[in-house]
């Protein structure tokens, strides 16, 4: 089967035997367009820290160059108020974000020839609160 990349896709899976049919569970998937970042995940390395990850686009994945990975603590900021960082690999770790609070990050990959991917979907991540421990 061959799905299109950026389409929202709903399949419906049933179990069939002698006993009949069972009731459908519903999976509605959103398809990434190639030439983006795909996969992108965040691993909560402790608190305050976030490492990000990502696998490579689907498309042209050895003209890329490297990636540009965009985040806020501000959903409502415009893009061109996000932070940005450039990465060479396929991941970079977040230290010291504040406590108790919401993220979004999102990539996109650049390629040699000065072209950039669509971004990547994006994600949001909530950091843990601060803990103190009280002494017994």
């Amino acid at each position: 089967m061959s799905v299109d990349s950026c389409s929202l896709y709903e399949f419906r899976i049933t179990a069939v035997s002698r006993y009949g049919e069972s009731k459908p569970v519903y999976l509605v998937q959103y398809t990434e367009p190639q030439l983006s970042p795909q996969h992108i995940l965040a691993q909560r390395l402790n608190a305050n820290t976030i490492e990000l990850s990502w696998e490579p686009p689907y498309k042209r994945t050895r003209d890329v160059k490297g990636y540009i990975v965009y985040y806020t603590e501000n959903p409502n900021a415009h893009f061109s108020d996000w932070e940005r960082i450039t990465v060479r690999g396929r991941h970079v770790v977040f230290p010291d974000l504040r406590y108790d609070w919401f993220y979004m990050f999102c990539a996109t990959a650049c390629f040699k020839d000065g072209q950039r991917s669509p971004l990547s979907r994006a994600l949001f991540i909530k950091t843990d609160k601060l803990e103190f421990r009280r002494k017994c």
